[in-house]
């Protein structure tokens, strides 16, 4: 692990960084590290994204992780979906990666799914296909699950599981907290004010 210069304060040890990487079964990268360039290119190879540490989450634990870390050390924080860009904020803060998050379940009898927050539309799509099902989906399914895209089309969302500020993951649906669910349907994909989206359930049709 490398910091950017031996003047840049990020505020944590190499100490904090290992015990992050710990208790996180994706990838913990801090400024200076070679591999950060490739976890954190984003759809726009043209802007640079700086994050004082990038955690490529695989599971929503990671992301609780990293958001309480993002707390202890009062670091800003920022999300990287697939397709979206990660905002400025992602500088010299915490950014949490979710390409690794791109599991996919689906529910014939029930006719739904839950996908992670890294996957793609694209491979709703393709998986629900073969089962006979479609999702609603943007103009263009490149992109990921998450960002404001979907808000649109939130009628058919049924739940969404999001890790708080606090870094409890909890379940929000339209009956147990009708203003954060609508909100969160509506939100960019790196707005992180209401917490960070690890999942979305939504309908699926014949």
């Amino acid at each position: 692990m490398n910091y950017r210069s031996a003047r840049w304060d990020p505020g944590f040890t190499p100490q904090d960084v290992t015990a992050l990487a710990s208790i996180t079964q994706g990838s913990v990268l801090v400024a200076g590290d070679p591999e950060l360039a490739d976890e954190v290119p984003g759809p726009d190879t043209t802007i640079l994204h700086e994050p004082a540490i990038a955690v490529g989450a695989t599971n929503p634990a990671d992301v609780q992780g990293a958001v309480r870390f993002s707390s202890e050390f009062r670091l800003p924080l920022a999300v990287m979906v697939p397709g979206h860009r990660a905002p400025s904020s992602a500088n010299d803060g915490v950014l949490i990666t979710t390409t690794r998050m791109n599991q996919i379940y689906l529910d014939l009898r029930g006719r739904t799914a839950i996908a992670r927050a890294g996957a793609l539309w694209s491979d709703v799509v393709d998986y629900a296909a073969e089962l006979g099902l479609a999702p609603l989906v943007p103009s263009y399914p490149g992109t990921g699950i998450v960002g404001r895209s979907y808000g649109w089309n939130a009628g058919h969302v049924r739940s969404i599981e999001v890790v708080a500020a606090t870094g409890h993951l909890i379940h929000v649906t339209p009956a147990s907290d009708p203003r954060s669910f609508e909100l969160l349907c509506e939100s960019d994909s790196g707005d992180v004010g209401l917490g960070v989206i690890t999942a979305m359930e939504f309908i699926l049709f014949r």
